[in-house]
């Protein structure tokens, strides 16, 4: 029975450890890195921290090398003022010692929970309902900042600000996790739409423009994200057809002819518009602004018959009257040349795309 309330408590505290985010500058080293590494190894950072997650995987007991550990911010700043590594891996061990829910192996070279980790659809929709995801605070806001905010409302278990893994800047967006859905659901009523006294009061400190915070849960977060990746396939199918129509017309000499004299508020479609009176464009190459343009034609000979066509008469573009020729051979044949390289430059665009939509 004692060992079963010792698992069982064991248990809770690994799905609430101690907050990683209020522990204090104190000279209690030892207590700090372990609330940090019960931290590291509970239900809720395990849940989304995809390297150590991955690390735990990959040992059948799920064992993690404690020299991993040593190289984490947090762990390095409580041991600043630690210079040798044999100290340093001393009061890691140590610290680690003093945990119930925490195991060494016999060497003392690695750690693990006493509980084995498993992630479940139930773990996850917990965890989403605690958590809350905020935006448009200030671009160099720090994680004590929006955590001494946030915790008004509760007890916060974790807090995440994402980082672009190219340029490891913010992406401007940042979760939160309580220990209670009662505590994320007041977080959401209370500081939605609300600018934090703390940014008035620090204006200097903050750089940019204080907005109002927006502040929603997680699940609705999740929901908008399904939509706009569906959105966003949608967008790169229709853009991917249009991109292999386009690809698939064939791009014949003797087709392209140039038209100047065009007006300053000439488009693409008045251009095409005026030109399919008389033979239909399969393409007008224009610049807003431009006073001439290049068009394509499906074949030479109706090219051909649209110069043809202008000698005899007027061909007017927004009231402009414009002037045909057809392109010279040499400057035709650069054209061409360049636009089968920006065609292939967008299918190998289209590629890339397609492989990161199926990979989010």
């Amino acid at each position: 029975m004692e060992r079963d309330s010792r698992k069982a408590q064991a248990k809770d505290k690994l799905a609430h450890p101690d907050s990683n985010l209020l522990i204090s500058d104190t000279s209690d080293v030892a207590n700090n890195i372990r609330r940090q590494m019960e931290f590291y190894f509970g239900d809720s950072n395990l849940s989304v921290d995809k390297f150590l997650g991955d690390l735990v995987a990959r040992n059948p007991k799920g064992y993690v090398d404690l020299t991993i550990f040593l190289s984490f911010n947090k762990i390095k700043k409580f041991l600043a003022s630690v210079s040798e590594q044999k100290e340093r891996m001393r009061l890691l061990i140590e610290a680690i010692e003093q945990s119930s829910v925490l195991k060494l192996n016999r060497e003392k070279t690695k750690v693990r929970r006493a509980i084995e980790f498993k992630k479940d659809s139930e773990l996850e929709n917990s965890i989403n309902q605690r958590t809350i995801y905020v935006e448009d605070f200030p671009s160099n806001v720090t994680h004590e900042d929006l955590a001494r905010i946030f915790s008004k409302v509760g007890t916060i278990l974790n807090l995440s600000l994402p980082k672009f893994s190219d340029s490891k800047q913010p992406k401007g967006f940042a979760f939160i996790e309580y220990t209670k859905e009662e505590e994320a659901k007041a977080a959401t009523e209370y500081f939605d739409n609300l600018v934090p006294e703390e940014f008035v009061e620090n204006t200097e400190q903050y750089k940019g423009k204080i907005f109002p915070l927006r502040v929603i849960p997680k699940a609705e977060w999740l929901r908008y994200k399904e939509e706009f990746k569906k959105m966003k396939k949608e967008l790169l199918k229709s853009a991917d057809t249009y991109g292999r129509e386009r690809e698939a017309e064939k791009l014949l000499p003797g087709t392209l002819v140039r038209i100047t004299g065009l007006g300053p508020n000439s488009t693409k479609q008045s251009i095409k518009l005026a030109l399919a009176n008389f033979y239909e464009p399969s393409y007008v190459d224009y610049k807003r602004g431009s006073n001439e343009c290049i068009v394509r034609f499906s074949t030479p000979a109706v090219a051909e018959a649209f110069v043809v066509k202008s000698s005899l008469e007027e061909i007017r573009v927004d009231s402009s009257i414009v002037t045909v020729a057809r392109v010279e051979a040499d400057d035709e044949r650069g054209y061409l040349d360049d636009v089968e390289r920006k065609r292939r430059e967008m299918r190998g665009y289209f590629d890339k795309k397609r492989k990161q939509v199926k990979n989010t």
